[in-house]
């Protein structure tokens, strides 16, 4: 008998007419990304920058937008902002920008420094 290995274990999730897997490294970005999401969101009405801006994101590619949504919401105009500006401030900061394919998958994603 020949010993079975497992090497590591992903979530299948079905979305009509495609199957996608969330990898566990997928998985684990997700909620890094939505957890620092939260931590912009608690900076209200101060100057913040997440620390997850400009962190590399590649993984994601393959992520279905389901997926994406499921853990990071509705993305705001351009993308997702990684920051917060204080009441009184005008300007920009960092912003995940994400491309989906006709199928709903991801093809890229990039950081973008809005002013």
């Amino acid at each position: 008998m020949v010993p079975l290995t497992v090497l590591g274990l992903s979530v299948v999730l079905a979305i009509p007419n495609a199957v996608f897997a969330v990898t566990p490294a997928q998985s684990a970005l997700l909620r890094a990304l939505q957890q620092c999401l939260r931590d912009v969101a608690s900076h209200t009405g101060l100057t913040y920058a997440s620390p997850c801006a400009m962190r590399d994101v590649s993984t994601l590619v393959g992520t279905s937008r389901a997926d994406i949504i499921n853990a990071l919401g509705e993305p705001n105009g351009l993308g997702y902002s990684f920051y917060s500006l204080c009441e009184d401030c005008i300007g920009g900061g960092p912003e995940l920008l994400i491309q989906f394919n006709s199928a709903g998958v991801v093809n890229s994603l990039r950081w973008m420094h809005t002013q």
